[in-house]
C-alpha cells in the first residue's frame, strides 16, 4: 500500500487532535530527514501560543502554552510567506530560543493557513550549517 494511502487511512482512524499532529509531525521528520522540527499553533481567542510538536537533536521536547499579545513569528508571516534565516544571529532576530533549547544555525518557518488566516507554523531547523534553506 502506498505511503500516502497509509497516511490517509491512519488519519481517518484518528479522532484525537494530538494523535493527528504527532502522525503528521513524524511523517514530516521522515520525509524531510530531519531530527529538528517544531509545530506551533495559536489559540487566538485566548491569546495563547501552543507548542504542538517539538523535536530538537532527535529528542521530543514539551513546553506549556504561553500567553502572547502578538504572535511574533506568526504575524511576521502575515503575507502567507515563509521566513528563512541563515545564521544564528538572523534566527535570534526573528524569534528568541525557547528556554533550554539551542540556537539553530539556520532554518525556515512555514505558515499554516486556514480560511486565509495564519493559525500556526512549522519550523525546520539545522544545527550543522549556515544557509541550509532558501
Amino acid at each position: 500500500m502506498p505511503s500516502s494511502t497509509v497516511c490517509r487511512a491512519a488519519l481517518a482512524a484518528k479522532t484525537d487532535f494530538r494523535a493527528i499532529v504527532d502522525l503528521v509531525g513524524d511523517k514530516l521528520r521522515e520525509v524531510l530527514d530531519t531530527e529538528d522540527i517544531e509545530s506551533a499553533g495559536t489559540i487566538v481567542e485566548a491569546n495563547l501560543l501552543q507548542y504542538l510538536y517539538e523535536y530538537e537533536h532527535g529528542e521530543r521536547l514539551s513546553f506549556p502554552a504561553e500567553p502572547t499579545l502578538q504572535m511574533d513569528s506568526l504575524t511576521r508571516s502575515s503575507k502567507h510567506k515563509h521566513l528563512a534565516w541563515g545564521t544564528v544571529e538572523e534566527g535570534n532576530m526573528i524569534s528568541p530560543n525557547l528556554p533550554g533549547t539551542d540556537a539553530s544555525r539556520s532554518g525556515v518557518s512555514l505558515p499554516i493557513i486556514s480560511s486565509d488566516r495564519i493559525i500556526g507554523n512549522i519550523i525546520i531547523e539545522t544545527y550543522e550549517r549556515d544557509h541550509a534553506y532558501g
